[in-house]
């Protein structure tokens, strides 16, 4: 098995947060939070577009970050424990 390197873990993390805001994005949308298209006062929309959109992608870094951070720890083998013979002939 080919030993997991940080390229794969950065992959990850930019998989999993382009997901993760897509998923933001689709759902700010659909409640009508981000509007493509303003209709009234167009400051309001565009700093409440602005916000969304803010939040969207410090959320998406950190989720991104946290899940690579714990698939990178899931596969890594784990140390070998002393034993009271190593060292001894």
């Amino acid at each position: 098995m080919a030993a997991r390197s940080w390229g794969t873990s950065i992959f990850t993390a930019i998989g999993v947060a382009a997901g993760a805001g897509a998923a933001q994005l689709g759902l700010g949308y659909g409640l009508g939070i981000i509007a493509w298209q303003p209709t009234g006062s167009s400051a309001t929309v565009w700093v409440s577009s602005l916000a969304w959109v803010t939040w969207l992608a410090a959320s998406s870094t950190v989720i991104g970050a946290v899940c690579a951070d714990r698939l990178a720890g899931a596969g890594a083998p784990s140390r070998p424990t002393p034993t009271a013979s190593a060292g001894r002939p």
